[in-house]
C-alpha cells in the first residue's frame, strides 16, 4: 500500500490545502496490516487467523494482552518440568525435591518390593520403629470376664511387619478382643444357663452331684486344672461315672466309713415314691406299725426331691 496521507482541510477557506507541508506521513506496521480504524477492536489489525483464535476473543484490549503475557511468562518461570522416561536417577529426585517443596504433603509411589523403600514409607505414615512400641487400646471387658492380653501381644509383630500405624493397630486389635469378649460374654452366659437346667435336672442333688464330678475330674483327670470351670456336658458325664462307681476305692459314697447324704434327683425321688406307693406291704400303709412315722418322713422327703418346688404339709396318704 505504501505511505498514506493524512490530510487537515482548511475550514477558513472550504479548501483542501498542504498547510505548509504539515501532510503526516505514517508508516504502515510489518506485515501490512493497518491499524484499526477508530473504533473498531484492536484484534480487527490482526492476521485474520491469530483475529479469530479462540484465545483471543475475550482479551478486550492490547494492555489486557500485555498483562496475559508477563503473567504466563511468571507461570512460566516457576514452573515445574516433569523429567521424561529416559532421565536420570538425579533429575527425577531434584524434580521430587521441587515438588515436594513447591507443594508439602506429596508423596511419590513407594517401591514397596524394596524393603529399604517400603520401611520408610512406613516410617513416614507413623509406623513405629520396634513391634514393642505398638502401644495397647484401652479396652473395658464387662464384669465377669477377663480380657486375654495374649493374642493381641503375638500381634505386634505381625502388624509391624504389615507396616501398620499406631492407629491401625489399636483400631484391629480393638476389633480382635471386642470379639473374644463378646465370644467370652457369650460363653458364660450358656454354662450359667445350663447349670440352671441342671438344677432343674438334679434338684436336691445338684450340689452333691457337682462336688461328685469335681472328684472324678481330680482322681481320674489330674492334667485339668482344679479350678477349671467344667462345662455341663462334663459336669453330667462325671456325675453319671461316680453314680455307676459308687464307692469302688474313690471314697465317692463313703467317707470316714460312713455314708454320705445321698441327695436325690428329682427323678430318682420320684422312682422311689413309686416303689413305695406300689408296694402295700410297705410300713408307710401299715397303721400302727413302728416304722411308719420313719417311712411316711421318708415319702415326705422324697416328695420334695421329686419336686423342689413343692412345699406341702403331707402327713401321710393311709
Amino acid at each position: 500500500m505504501g505511505n498514506y496521507t493524512k490530510t487537515f482541510m482548511n475550514e477558513a477557506d472550504g479548501a483542501g490545502s498542504d498547510l505548509g507541508g504539515s501532510t503526516e506521513n505514517l508508516a504502515e506496521p510489518a506485515g501490512g496490516v493497518a491499524p484499526p480504524a477508530t473504533g473498531e477492536s484492536w484484534l480487527s489489525a490482526l492476521p485474520e487467523d491469530l483475529r479469530n483464535n479462540p484465545t483471543l476473543q475475550d482479551t478486550k484490549s492490547v494492555e489486557a494482552l500485555a498483562k496475559r503475557f508477563v503473567d504466563t511468562k511468571s507461570a512460566l518461570g516457576a514452573s515445574i518440568r516433569i523429567p521424561g522416561e529416559d532421565a536420570s536417577d538425579e533429575v527425577r529426585q531434584e524434580f521430587y525435591e521441587k515438588l515436594n517443596s513447591s507443594v508439602p504433603g506429596l508423596m511419590a509411589t513407594p517401591d514397596l518390593e524394596n524393603p529399604e523403600a517400603a520401611s520408610q514409607f512406613y516410617a513416614s505414615m507413623g509406623r513405629p520403629e520396634e513391634a514393642d512400641s505398638y502401644r495397647m487400646p484401652e479396652i473395658t471387658a464387662p464384669e465377669g470376664v477377663e480380657v486375654n492380653t495374649d493374642t493381641a501381644e503375638s500381634f505386634k509383630s505381625v502388624a509391624h511387619a504389615a507396616g501398620l500405624n499406631q492407629t491401625q493397630f489399636e483400631s484391629i486389635v480393638g476389633e480382635m478382643t471386642g470379639q473374644s469378649l463378646k465370644a467370652q460374654e457369650a460363653a458364660i452366659a450358656e454354662h450359667e444357663a445350663g447349670l440352671d437346667r441342671l438344677g432343674l435336672e438334679w434338684g436336691q442333688a445338684f450340689d452333691s452331684k457337682i462336688s461328685d464330678a469335681k472328684r472324678i475330674q481330680q482322681e481320674f483327670f489330674p492334667h485339668l486344672p482344679s479350678d477349671m470351670n467344667l462345662d455341663v456336658p462334663s459336669l453330667r458325664a462325671f456325675a453319671a461315672i461316680a453314680k455307676q462307681m459308687g464307692g469302688e476305692a474313690t471314697g465317692l459314697t463313703a467317707e470316714g466309713g460312713r455314708e454320705r447324704g445321698g441327695a436325690l434327683t428329682p427323678t430318682e425321688a420320684a422312682a422311689q415314691l413309686d416303689e413305695i406307693m406300689g408296694n402295700r406291704e410297705h410300713a408307710y400303709w401299715k397303721s400302727g406299725h413302728p416304722q411308719q412315722g420313719a417311712a411316711m418322713a421318708k415319702v415326705q422327703k422324697l416328695m420334695q426331691a421329686a419336686d423342689p418346688g413343692l412345699n406341702t404339709g403331707m402327713t401321710g396318704y393311709a
